[in-house]
């Protein structure tokens, strides 16, 4: 790792001379490089904050790519989670969603997006909390399109994550692996349909319940028999997840129309209930 830095300095001190990294940018950087875990941490969290008058992109650039390869996880964790938060910053800003996208954003997702294999690396990190961090990072990262809420997941990142819920030991993980899937509008439903379906017989819960609002997502026929299964399940969660899914879904489930009205008579958790009645209306569209 020592090596890794004083390489890592010496290219610093090269892009200092030429002018590449403003004065700030040479003071985070250079922290980074010669600090300890906690003052590396302390570095990210500061990252994390900047706003575009006190940002410095090569900066930020080359601190989280020294992050993302540092010895300590946590350190490693925490870069990713960064590259998330700044990734998704623009989401909720108020300028966005009057369609005005700042000027700044446009020039630091292309550098976060530069950062993707990088990212993509951790995914196969030794520690559980990276990974776990890289997931969050890479979905963010792979989402496309104009900024709102037209964006989605593209094809390339989708393929990463079904390709890392095939090989992720971890329950957890492979759940935010569906999550990833699930929200992210994924253009071609052929290609996350066969991961969706495996998933609704996860070990995890927490994998089958992103599942259960993925099949819905994308109204998933396949699904119809695990959701109905689901109306009868001990957790009010699932028996609401799987409502939900069958109310998306629609009228394709028609045929099931008469146990889910069955359920709405059995059912005594309110919020299920009133998801039940939706399913009961969705499903009996154009039944007639």
């Amino acid at each position: 790792m020592m090596t890794i830095r004083t390489t890592t300095l010496a290219v610093c001190t090269v892009l200092c001379h030429v002018g590449v990294l403003t004065a700030q940018g040479q003071t985070r950087f250079i922290r980074f490089l010669d600090g300890d875990a906690p003052t590396r941490l302390n570095v990210l969290n500061e990252l994390k904050r900047a706003g575009p008058a006190t940002l410095d992109l090569n900066d930020l650039k080359l601190t989280l790519q020294a992050s993302l390869k540092d010895s300590a996880a946590e350190v490693r964790r925490h870069g990713c989670y960064v590259v998330y938060g700044r990734a998704l910053r623009v989401s909720s800003d108020t300028a966005l969603q009057r369609g005005a996208v700042p000027a700044s954003f446009g020039a630091e997702q292309q550098m976060l997006v530069s950062l993707s294999s990088d990212v993509e690396a951790g995914l196969a990190d030794e520690v559980t909390a990276v990974r776990e961090a890289c997931v969050s990072a890479i979905s963010a990262l792979g989402m496309e399109g104009p900024y709102g809420p037209q964006r989605h997941l593209g094809t390339a990142t989708a393929k990463i994550l079904v390709h890392r819920y095939d090989v992720e030991p971890d329950g957890a993980i492979r759940g935010a692996l569906i999550h990833g899937l699930a929200r992210g509008r994924v253009d071609d439903v052929a290609l996350v349909r066969s991961a969706l379906l495996r998933a609704l017989q996860d070990a995890n819960g927490y994998a089958r319940q992103m599942a259960r609002i993925g099949v819905g997502e994308y109204r998933l026929t396949e699904a119809i028999p695990n959701l109905i299964a689901g109306l009868d399940d001990a957790l009010a969660s699932t028996r609401l997840d799987s409502a939900r899914a069958l109310a998306q879904i629609g009228s394709a489930a028609r045929a099931h129309v008469d146990v889910v009205k069955q359920r709405l008579r059995d059912e005594r958790d309110p919020v299920v209930r009133t998801e039940l009645q939706r399913a009961v209306v969705a499903l009996s569209a154009n039944a007639r």
